[in-house]
């Protein structure tokens, strides 16, 4: 498996393999972790009906893509995994900067209602 993953990744160790992944788990753990005090200090909730809870994905959404982003940037340099992280981020940010716009466009249509 580490083959696979060092061959599809480009990667020269299975060191290397196991940081990338390291990188990944604390990147999804930091992002959550921030996530908590963010949407506390904007008093975003879940709310009680299903336009709230939508306005909840939504924004959930919007604010914890770029903190993920920010996380993996800051661990695959700490972790030394730098260039690694810089080139899976712009392929990533290509693919989510859609995903970012439509769903602020969505949470803009919804807060009229």
């Amino acid at each position: 498996m580490l083959e696979k993953l060092k061959q599809r990744w480009n990667l020269k160790t299975n060191l290397d393999v196991i940081m990338v992944l390291v990188m990944f788990s604390l990147a999804g753990t930091s992002s959550v972790w921030m996530k908590k005090p963010l949407f506390a200090y904007f008093d975003i909730s879940k709310g009680e009906t299903t336009l709230d809870f939508i306005k909840y994905i939504l924004l959930y959404i919007m604010f914890f893509m770029p903190l993920y982003q920010l996380a993996l940037l800051f661990w695959g340099f700490v972790l030394r995994q730098w260039e690694f992280a810089w080139t899976f981020e712009k392929k990533i940010l290509k693919r989510f900067t859609y995903m970012a716009i439509v769903a602020l466009v969505i949470y803009v249509i919804l807060l009229f209602f």
